[in-house]
Parts: C-alpha cells; sequence; structure tokens
C-alpha cells in the first residue's frame, strides 16, 4: 500500500465555514425568579419538541441582619439555566400540568404560555 502526501486533501474553506457555523454563543438574556417546587420546561414551537430543563445551582451567601444589631450568613441557592432564545420557557409543578398548560396554549385557552417572574429592577426598601 503506497501513500502518497498529495491524495491528502487539505482543508477547505466550506469546512472551516461549517466549523464556524457550529460555535455557539452564549450570553445573558434575562434573569427570572423561580418559585420554589416548580420544575422549569421548555417548548420549541417550531419543531413541536417539549421538553424539561435542567437547572444548575451554587450556594450564594447571603447576610441577614438581625434587630440588635447581629447577622449571620445564611445559604441562598441561584438557579443556572442555559436557554435557547428560540424556546419558550415556562414553570410547572409536574410534567402532567406542564403538558396540560401546553395543550391550553394550543387550543387558545391561554394567551401566552411563559408564567415566568422578571426580577424587579429596584431594590426593596425598609424605609
Amino acid at each position: 500500500m503506497n501513500l502518497n502526501p498529495n491524495d491528502i486533501n487539505p482543508i477547505k474553506k466550506t469546512d472551516i465555514e461549517n466549523v464556524e457555523r457550529e460555535q455557539k454563543e452564549y450570553f445573558l438574556l434575562g434573569q427570572f425568579m423561580h418559585k420554589r417546587g416548580l420544575k422549569l420546561f421548555s417548548y420549541n414551537s417550531m419543531k413541536n419538541e417539549f421538553k424539561e430543563v435542567e437547572m444548575q445551582f451554587k450556594e450564594v451567601p447571603e447576610v441577614v441582619f438581625l434587630e440588635n444589631g447581629d447577622y449571620y450568613l445564611k445559604g441562598a441557592k441561584e438557579y443556572k439555566v442555559d436557554v435557547d432564545s428560540r424556546n419558550i420557557y415556562f414553570e410547572s409543578l409536574s410534567l402532567k400540568f406542564a403538558e396540560n398548560r401546553l395543550k391550553k396554549f394550543k387550543e387558545g385557552r391561554i394567551k401566552d404560555l411563559c408564567n415566568l417572574r422578571e426580577v424587579p429592577k429596584e431594590k426593596l426598601s425598609i424605609y
């Protein structure tokens, strides 16, 4: 078996373009408040695809001040989800309730599938 170095195909410009198209760019789309006990689901209307989204979380320390001036650290969970901008995201208690919500949306009984609450712009003040 003879190997000829001239037979090896060099990388073509179209191959480079395909790789560049496959690269994904991630940026912050927004922040939403997560309701405790609910699961996050996504629906892609172009593919008619419906699935549960996995949420990753990390512990974020929170400072809690007491009336006598003391304070302590409390662990709070911060969730992070990588989202696709083509999908509609919503929260539901279980897969069954999510399917019912999606069915109502397709039938036109509810206007918007998304039920996520946005984080308030201004901070709460006690004064």
